[in-house]
């Protein structure tokens, strides 16, 4: 996940607010779900911090009772979601509404 998924789901979140290098990182998770020999967490809390004054978060987790993939976006106006499929739809609204105010 974290080494798969994550690279995506960070790069969706930097396009959208325009900073792709956080000035720290921290992360915990390990494998709960699946003890079967992996080396890779099958769960995963990371939290990246940004210059500009803002976090992402990303968690993961393959156990069977995860559901959804998505982007939220949360911030002091209001908060918006997307599922994965949409993520492109999303990124291209927060985009115009910087430019025009409006998507």
């Amino acid at each position: 996940m974290i080494t798969d998924l994550f690279t995506h789901m960070i790069d969706a979140s930097h396009m959208l607010i325009g900073e792709d290098v956080p000035h720290s990182a921290s992360a915990a998770g390990g494998v709960f779900h699946y003890r079967d020999g992996r080396t890779a967490p099958d769960t995963i809390h990371a939290l990246l911090s940004y210059p500009g004054g803002w976090n992402a978060t990303y968690e993961g987790m393959l156990a069977p009772v995860a559901a959804g993939t998505g982007i939220e976006i949360a911030g002091v106006e209001g908060r918006t979601s997307s599922a994965l499929t949409s993520a492109i739809s999303l990124i291209a609204c927060v985009r115009e509404r910087r430019q025009t105010g409006m998507c």
